[in-house]
């Protein structure tokens, strides 16, 4: 039997494109651990309250729709 191709003997002269998403993906990791701390879980559980009250927003200071309406709009004459 003749064989055309033999293992080996068909060799390309390009080159691969390689992908860069694994030095990417890596270098992307090394910033968010650098930029987030770490913290462990069990910190987390223990300060829950106080650092959810930390996070929160402070309340609005808002006047109740009435109060800001300008009654003398309605007044007629």
């Amino acid at each position: 039997m003749l064989v055309h191709f033999p293992p080996g003997a068909t060799a390309s002269k390009s080159k691969l494109a390689t992908s860069r998403w694994r030095e990417f993906l890596f270098a992307f990791h090394q910033l968010t651990y650098a930029i987030q701390p770490a913290l462990p879980l069990r910190h987390l559980l223990h300060n829950w309250t106080s650092i959810s009250t930390r996070l929160a927003e402070p309340p609005r200071l808002r006047k109740v729709h009435e109060q800001r309406f300008d009654h003398s709009v309605l007044k007629t004459s």
